[in-house]
C-alpha cells in the first residue's frame, strides 16, 4: 500500500506535491506502526487511561468554551481569521473529540465501577454529543451516534456485528463510484438535492468524482489529483468552483487517487482490522468495534484523507485500543 501511494505520485497532476503528500503520509505510516509495536508489548497500560480520561475532559471543555464563545482562543492565537476557517477549526476538534469519545467512556466507566460508572460514561457521551451539536459539525455527531449503535449491537450479538461491520465496509469502498453513477443515472432531476447538512453540495462532488473514476479505473489519477483536476465531466450545481481540494468521501479518494488497485487494498485492509476483533473480551470488542464503525462514518462523508490532524488521529486510535479496558494481552488487530 505504501508502495502504491509512492507510485501514484508519478501520475499525479503535480509531481512535486504528489510526492510531497506521499512522503508525508508514508511516514505518518511507519511512525503510527513504530508506536504501535511498542506500546502493544508494555505490561500494562500503566496509567494512560487516566491520561486519556484527563486530556479528553480538557478537550471537551476547550470545545465548549470554542463554541459558546466563538473560538476565543482560536481568534487569540490566528488574529484576523475568517469565520470560515474558524468554523473549520472546530469542526476538527469535536470530530475529534467524537471519535475518541467511546474509548474515554470505557475508561471512565472502568474507573468508577459499579452503577456509577455507567452513569459517568453515559454523561460523557451525552455531553461530547450535545458539544457537537452546539458546532458546525455534522459528522461528528453522526458518527458517534453510529457508534453508539454499533458498541450495542456488538455487545448483543458480536459474530453477526462485526461481519456485518466488516462487510459493509467493503460493499462501500469497492462499489462507492458503481453506486453514484448509478444514482445519478437514475435521479436525472436530482431529488436528493437537500440544501440540509450540504447533501447537495456532496452529491455535485460525488458524482463529478464518480465519473471522473472511470477515466482511470486501474490505477487512478494519482495521490490528491482532486486539487489539480479542472475537466469534470458533469456539471456541478450547488459548487461554485471546478476543482475540490477532496472528494470529502473516502472510498471515492481512493478510487480517485489509487483505482481498482487501491480500493482493493483499502477493502483488504478494513477486513484485517475488524475480523480479528472476535478474538477479543465483550466491552473492548464492543468499543472498538463502535469506534471504527464511527471513524468510518466521518471518513465517507467528510475530510480528506492526507489531512495531517486527520492522519493523527488514524495513528493514535490503534494504540487506544490496546489499553482499552479489559482487553486480552496480545490481541491487538
Amino acid at each position: 500500500a505504501s508502495s502504491l501511494v509512492l507510485a501514484s505520485a508519478l501520475w499525479c497532476p503535480d509531481i512535486g506535491h504528489g510526492l510531497d503528500f506521499a512522503l508525508k503520509a508514508s511516514l505518518t505510516g511507519l511512525q503510527a506502526m513504530l508506536v504501535y509495536a511498542i506500546a502493544r508489548d508494555l505490561p500494562d497500560a500503566g496509567g494512560l487511561d487516566r491520561i486519556l480520561i484527563g486530556a479528553f475532559g480538557g478537550g471537551l471543555a476547550l470545545a465548549f468554551l470554542h463554541t459558546l464563545a466563538d473560538g476565543p482562543i482560536y481568534r487569540l492565537l490566528n488574529p484576523g481569521i475568517a469565520p470560515g476557517d474558524l468554523n473549520t477549526a472546530i469542526n476538527r476538534q469535536v470530530v475529534t473529540l467524537s471519535l475518541m469519545a467511546l474509548p474515554a467512556a470505557a475508561c471512565l466507566q472502568a474507573l468508577i465501577r459499579n452503577t456509577g460508572g455507567w452513569i459517568a460514561a453515559a454523561l460523557l457521551l451525552v455531553a461530547t454529543f450535545t458539544v457537537g451539536m452546539t458546532s458546525f459539525s455534522q459528522s461528528g455527531p453522526a458518527g458517534l451516534l453510529i457508534g453508539v449503535a454499533v458498541v450495542a449491537l456488538t455487545w448483543a450479538a458480536p459474530r453477526t456485528s462485526l461481519w456485518l461491520l466488516a462487510l459493509v465496509g467493503i460493499a462501500a469502498i469497492l462499489l462507492m463510484p458503481f453506486g453514484l453513477i448509478a444514482l445519478s443515472a437514475q435521479d436525472g432531476v436530482r431529488s436528493f438535492d437537500w440544501e440540509e447538512a450540504a447533501v447537495a453540495q456532496r452529491l455535485d462532488i460525488w458524482i463529478a468524482v464518480a465519473h471522473k473514476v472511470m477515466e482511470a479505473p486501474w490505477l487512478g489519477h494519482g495521490i490528491e489529483a482532486a486539487r489539480f483536476i479542472e475537466d469534470w465531466s458533469t456539471t456541478t450545481e450547488h459548487v461554485n468552483r471546478t476543482n475540490f481540494h477532496h472528494p470529502h468521501n473516502a472510498a471515492l479518494q481512493i478510487w480517485l487517487e489509487f483505482g481498482a488497485l487501491g480500493a482493493g487494498l483499502a477493502a483488504l485492509a478494513w477486513a484485517a482490522i475488524c475480523l480479528p476483533l472476535a478474538r477479543w473480551t465483550q466491552r473492548p470488542q464492543a468499543v472498538a468495534a463502535g469506534t471504527l464503525a464511527a471513524t468510518f462514518v466521518v471518513a465517507m462523508i467528510s475530510y480528506g484523507l492526507w489531512q495531517s490532524w486527520w492522519l493523527a488521529g488514524f495513528a493514535t486510535l490503534p494504540v487506544i485500543f490496546i489499553f482499552l479496558p479489559g482487553r486480552n494481552p496480545g490481541r491487538a488487530p
